[in-house]
């Protein structure tokens, strides 16, 4: 089976804001027709990684080096679209605005943009073309949000957090559409959540990002079953489970350090109940565990070299 040819490169990314580095040196790739979930605690870089992608950093925030490279466009979907969408235009002509941007005609853009609406799966789309957004539910909001995306013909679609202001059932209907669009259209997605159970139904890869690095990066059922980095660990065992009590779901102790804090040695040390004086000392290396499968752990054991 041929390998999906990449369409997005992240090249050692590192990224300062006036308070220190929150993304310190992050690399991924993401094929054609394949969706990249990145997990990780508020703070750790995820977004903010997804928006030096689309050139949309906030103000006072800059790429202090490495590289991102898109072959093709790259669309954005944020987490809440009423601060996105434009409260004084209707949705039809929000949505119309990326293809009038290229050139297209006022009508034919209008038109594409009822396409869309039907494509996302928007009752009465050619009614909700001209409604506005305040008009519509939250997960008629994203919907749209992933119409306006869809209109400039993407091959990479970054979503960040696009799913969690919604309730279950709207959520499990918008993840289910994205992932349709990934295989019918053959996007490339990066899917960004604080919640891997949420990311493991949509995800063919995972990125675990902790403090402004990339920890565990591997296939999605490899890091669910067999994760290799104790932060990762202590993620998936705070994923809610049937049976367990309110109130009694493990928790991950201590707080992620600031952006500014001077670190000599491993990130998630001070948190690690497995950390040892190594990890207090030097920071980890990263090493291939399993095929397709990297950890940054001084206690991760790599393949041995005749297997390589």
């Amino acid at each position: 089976m041929n390998e999906p040819v990449n369409v997005l490169n992240v090249k050692d990314l590192q990224i300062r804001t006036a308070f220190g580095l929150p993304v310190k040196g992050v690399s991924f790739t993401v094929g054609a027709g394949e969706c990249l979930g990145v997990v990780g605690e508020s703070g750790s870089g995820k977004s903010l990684s997804l928006r030096a992608i689309s050139g949309v950093l906030p103000r006072g925030v800059q790429v202090d080096s490495g590289t991102t490279e898109v072959r093709g466009r790259s669309a954005m979907i944020f987490q809440e679209p009423m601060t996105t969408l434009n409260p004084t235009m209707r949705v039809g002509d929000f949505i119309a605005e990326g293809p009038r941007a290229q050139g297209v005609g006022k009508a034919e853009a209008r038109r594409r943009a009822v396409e869309l609406l039907t494509e996302v799966g928007v009752p009465d789309p050619a009614v909700r073309a001209r409604a506005w957004p305040h008009e519509l539910s939250g997960g008629l909001r994203q919907r749209v949000m992933i119409a306006a995306a869809l209109a400039v013909e993407p091959s990479v679609l970054l979503c960040d957090e696009p799913t969690t202001a919604l309730d279950t059932t709207v959520q499990a209907q918008l993840l289910a559409l994205i992932d349709r669009l990934r295989r019918e259209r053959g996007m490339a997605i990066v899917f960004v959540s604080h919640n891997l159970a949420v990311v493991s139904r949509i995800a063919q890869r995972v990125l675990v990002m902790y403090a402004g690095r990339g920890v565990e990066e591997g296939p999605t059922d490899e890091i669910l079953r067999r994760p290799k980095h104790p932060y990762t660990q202590a993620l998936i065992g705070a994923i809610p489970k049937p049976g367990v009590a309110a109130g009694h779901l493990p928790t991950i102790a201590g707080a992620p350090p600031e952006p500014s804090a001077g670190l000599v040695g491993c990130a998630f040390a001070p948190r690690c109940p497995s950390a040892q004086e190594v990890c207090s000392d030097q920071i980890p290396a990263t090493v291939q565990v399993t095929s397709g499968h990297t950890a940054g752990c001084h206690f991760a054991s790599p393949i041995p070299e005749k297997v390589l």
